[in-house]
């Protein structure tokens, strides 16, 4: 999978890698991935990478609009049972298509499925239990204005803890800018 990306980005035809990230995307690519992706996310949590579906979609999600033909495999992964994966298929859903129809609902189930935890000790920095949180948050940030109805999700999430107090408020500050 990765060598197919690699291979769309120099020679600028992403439509080269589309079948086998779906391939991927499907978990039809036989043994145990042995390629694994960085994750990259804006908050500090270092060593974050992932392979297989996940890293399908994530990769599908980076060709952006050339990636349409992935759309449909894409939206049956929305309901995987591995929210990690429905995570970064909704978000590749909006990074090819720019409709936060499909992709916002998964977002905001992923947000509310996050049990309350108690305000963060001064100075304690982020784990990686917030992998997920502030992943989803920085997906919602990308849909700016689109993500309107995310506000009451992010707010509840926002005291969880110090990172996520900053991905909220750049996601929030997103929302709320004028749409280009």
């Amino acid at each position: 999978m990765l060598a197919a990306a690699a291979s769309a980005r120099i020679t600028g035809k992403p439509e080269i890698a589309i079948p086998v990230l779906v391939e991927g995307l499907e978990g039809r690519i036989p043994g145990i991935p042995k390629s694994r992706i960085n994750v990259e996310i804006r908050q500090e949590m270092p060593g974050l990478v992932t392979s297989g579906r996940e890293a399908a979609a994530i990769l599908l999600g980076e060709l952006g609009s050339p990636a349409r033909a992935a759309i449909p495999a894409l939206e049956r992964r929305l309901d995987d049972t591995n929210e990690l994966v429905r995570l970064a298929a909704a978000q590749a859903v909006w990074r090819i298509s720019h409709e936060a129809k499909k992709a916002l609902p998964v977002l905001l189930a992923i947000l509310d499925s996050e049990p309350p935890r108690p305000p963060p000790a001064r100075g304690q920095s982020s784990s990686s239990d917030d992998y997920r949180l502030i992943r989803t948050i920085e997906a919602i940030e990308e849909m700016g204005p689109a993500a309107r109805e995310a506000v009451p999700a992010l707010k509840r999430v926002r005291t969880f803890s110090m990172s996520a107090r900053r991905a909220v408020n750049a996601a929030l500050a997103a929302i709320r800018s004028e749409p280009p």
